[in-house]
């Protein structure tokens, strides 16, 4: 389970992550401009999962192993510079193991005010340099040919082009 919300300005992020992860909480802060839309943060969670649940995961938790993948690194310093919050703007807390309603809850309870649902950002395929003309990624190079891995991690063949192509992205990073 895992749910995402696009939250209203964040004063010291390293202070909101400390405390975050005092409550137990799994959950991260992420950098808005850096996603595509839902669907983007739904991938990398089923592509977590699915390396956590194969035993193939780099990162030591779930919200470490999702921001490797979100951030198309192996490394965890290049994982959080592109994808994890930079500054109290344009923020989006991703909490694991929860319901939506429970998500809200905890919020609420870090003191951290939900703005909405995230929406679709199309300037995030520049901020990724995936364009309209953008780069194919060799499928057999990335394991992920003819969808079969992406359907074993719960991911759906009809997804738009852009999305297939971050999420190309996400599986050639981790080679």
């Amino acid at each position: 389970m895992f749910c995402a919300f696009e939250v209203k300005f964040v004063e010291n992020i390293d202070k909101m992550l400390l405390k975050i992860s005092e409550r137990g909480v799994s959950a991260t802060l992420l950098n808005a401009d850096a996603l595509y839309s839902m669907q983007h943060l739904r991938a990398a969670y089923e592509l977590a999962s699915f390396a956590i649940k194969e035993k193939k995961a780099i990162g030591k938790r779930e919200e470490s192993e999702f921001l490797l993948w979100l951030g198309c690194s192996a490394h965890m310093k290049n994982a959080i510079a592109r994808a994890g919050a930079k500054s109290g703007k344009n923020c989006v807390l991703a909490v694991f193991g929860k319901k939506e309603g429970e998500c809200a809850r905890i919020a609420k309870k870090l003191g951290i005010e939900i703005v909405g649902k995230v929406r679709k950002n199309k300037e995030a395929l520049n901020y990724w340099g995936i364009g309209k003309s953008g780069a194919e990624a060799d499928a057999k190079k990335t394991g992920f040919e003819g969808g079969g891995k992406l359907e074993k991690a719960g991911l759906k063949k009809k997804s738009d082009e852009q999305l297939k192509k971050l999420i190309e992205k996400m599986a050639t990073a981790r080679i």
